[in-house]
């Protein structure tokens, strides 16, 4: 018999909206791609618990992706190139990471016209774009009195 602890969650939400946000890897898949390549999907949590997914090709025109990510995580540090490198899901989950999401349109093979949303890159709290500064209030300019002009 299996056991399970309720936690009351509704239905798994997607991010909707383009952004940058601020995501947990909460889960890491490998498998195989149809062509057979290793592939690897990070499935990306925001604080909001809106998720997406984004998966890695380990192939050499992809690799750069892979760079990329690790990199950014603090793990390709001390890596030479043509080391090679053991990943598993203890890797990658529990890590923080900042993305920036897009909107990407596509026609599917219905005709439809149809959107989802992408992973285009992942940023270090160090690149983040500078958060808006408020517009400074115009100063205050004091009132011209004209002397000639005194109505009493």
């Amino acid at each position: 018999m299996a056991k399970f602890v309720y936690g009351d969650r509704s239905e798994l939400q997607y991010i909707k909206d383009p952004g940058i946000y601020q995501v947990t890897i909460a889960a890491t898949k490998f498998e195989l791609s149809q062509k057979g390549d290793d592939t690897m999907t990070l499935s990306l949590e925001a604080d909001s618990g809106e998720r997406i997914n984004d998966t890695f090709y380990f192939t050499e025109k992809a690799g750069w992706r892979m760079d990329v990510l690790l990199k950014k995580l603090g793990i390709g540090q001390g890596l030479t190139k043509g080391q090679t490198v053991e990943l598993d899901e203890g890797t990658f989950n529990g890590a923080t990471i900042n993305i920036e999401v897009f909107e990407e349109s596509y026609t599917n093979a219905k005709g439809e016209a149809k959107t989802v949303m992408k992973v285009k890159r992942y940023l270090t709290d160090s690149e983040l774009p500078a958060k808006a500064k408020p517009a400074a209030a115009a100063p205050l300019r004091a009132a011209k009195v004209n002397s000639d002009n005194i109505p009493y």
